[in-house]
């Protein structure tokens, strides 16, 4: 595994045209487990490796980044590479990311899982979060959507994230992406003391969410306290599997008590969460689409 530069769009170049290339989806997936705790003020060891040998940096988390290989086309082969990019990555001067190259040591079965940050020790400390509201507005560079270690405010929500494709971009790789929207995956949390999101599931951290109608046909209202001026409002609806479904971003939002809306009759009939963030905290809730 080595670490790479990849350039700063994140809209890369089309594969070019080759007389054998295999269809593969790659879709990254970040886990982080439930209430654990990211302190960098404080100086508190969180994972195994921190506690066991004091060593420094004490921010790391017990949470990985793993990549799943979907049905919408062929597994990977032995010598097969992958691109990743995670909070431990960080970003070049020019505005790309330092990410790593995995190079695959055994085949991956269609829909297998692998990991390749599963535990995350004292040495991959965090360097860079999502900024949630650059990405959710479809920004394409790495510099617009990462905020770096020395700019994280403390107490505001950003993304932990994993980032995956099939190396390399340039053309010569024997795969193609078929399905680029599930590259990109990310879970809230808050940098500093309070606790950081989960994948599945709700973090006691989290603020409830005031909805109706539950069961909803076409249109559910929410409604919420928000207890800072936030300059970004992301709305995102997931399944009972923890995939996102649906995503909307309502710009800035005053403090104070807020009223919103969504539309969701395009959604199938289920059951699901929704999970409102702002820059100070994150609200969510589950209802019924009949």
């Amino acid at each position: 595994m080595k670490k790479i530069y990849a350039a700063a769009a994140l809209i890369l170049a089309a594969f070019t045209a080759q007389a054998q290339l295999f269809q593969v989806d790659l879709e990254a997936l970040a886990v982080i487990t439930e209430n654990q705790n990211l302190n960098p003020t404080t100086g508190k060891g969180i994972s195994w490796y921190s506690i066991i040998n004091q060593t420094n940096p004490f921010d790391s988390i017990q949470g990985g980044v793993f990549i799943r290989t979907t049905g919408a086309g062929s597994g990977l082969e032995t010598n097969d590479q992958v691109f990743y990019a995670t909070p431990t990555s960080t970003l070049a001067p020019s505005g790309g990311v330092m990410g790593y190259v995995r190079t695959i040591s055994q085949p991956v079965d269609t829909g297998l899982i692998f990991a390749v940050d599963g535990n995350l020790e004292a040495t991959d400390s965090v360097n860079v979060l999502l900024n949630i509201a650059n990405y959710e507005a479809d920004s394409t560079t790495w510099s617009s959507i990462l905020v770096e270690r020395q700019n994280l405010v403390i107490g505001q929500v950003y993304g932990f994230f994993a980032y995956a494709t099939v190396w390399p971009q340039d053309g010569s790789a024997a795969y193609q992406d078929t399905i680029r929207a599930n590259n990109f995956d990310y879970v809230p949390v808050i940098w500093g003391p309070g606790g950081v999101g989960i994948k599945n599931g709700f973090n006691t951290n989290y603020e409830s969410l005031d909805l109706y109608p539950n069961p909803a046909h076409s249109r559910i209202n929410y409604s919420f306290e928000v207890k800072k001026a936030s300059t970004y409002q992301t709305v995102k609806v997931m399944d009972i599997t923890g995939r996102t479904v649906k995503t909307e971003n309502f710009g800035a939002t005053q403090a104070g008590q807020y009223n919103g809306s969504l539309d969701i009759s395009a959604l199938p009939a289920g059951n699901y969460s929704i999970m409102v963030i702002t820059q100070f905290g994150v609200n969510t809730t589950k209802f019924v689409k009949n």
